[in-house]
């Protein structure tokens, strides 16, 4: 059995893990954003040098306002998606929890040398740190990243395990990362 260095057993709390999801939805849908921002910058240059064009007396400045309009609607279209997703999957969440699905329930993560090992009910999961892409710490949460665009992010708070241990679990997930 391989020694576990940082243990902790956390009992479900519903304010805490909805802002957990906040934080973790962004990430989820983060290329939407993305896509959004660089089709919105691509539609404002266009229509720039179509009014630019145009003010040279040259009526191929149309062409590029006319690009430049249809590459701010596809933004838009974009940005809605993606608060379109945000948003309902935070409210099947919340559904979810409202209808009691994680009523009594406690996790408990394991951080050991090679693994992290998360037992929620009756499931255990084990986890090698070489398949964590990244991690970030957002509003003193820890949030392990295995697959950002499935949402498969681990979060853990400071508030949840305290300042100590929140502490000694940056520093120790910071040497495996």
């Amino acid at each position: 059995m391989k020694p576990i260095q940082l243990r902790f057993t956390i009992p479900f709390n519903r304010d805490i893990y909805l802002h957990q999801v906040k934080l973790i939805l962004p990430l989820a849908y983060k290329k939407y954003f993305k896509e959004g921002r660089e089709t919105l910058l691509v539609g404002l240059i266009s229509t720039l040098i179509g009014i630019l064009i145009l003010m040279d007396k040259s009526y191929l400045g149309n062409v590029f306002i006319v690009l430049g309009f249809v590459f701010i609607i596809k933004a838009y279209l974009r940005f809605q998606l993606y608060y379109k997703l945000k948003n309902e999957s935070f409210e099947n969440v919340r559904q979810q929890i409202n209808e009691g699905e994680f009523d009594s329930t406690t996790g408990i993560f394991e951080f050991n040398d090679d693994t992290i090992i998360y037992i929620y009910n009756d499931t255990k999961t084990e986890t090698d740190w070489k398949d964590f892409k990244k991690f970030k710490i957002i509003d003193s949460n820890l949030l392990l990243v295995l697959n950002q665009e499935e949402a498969n992010i681990m979060a853990i708070g400071e508030n949840e395990i305290g300042k100590e241990n929140f502490s000694k679990l940056i520093d120790f997930v910071k040497s495996k990362i």
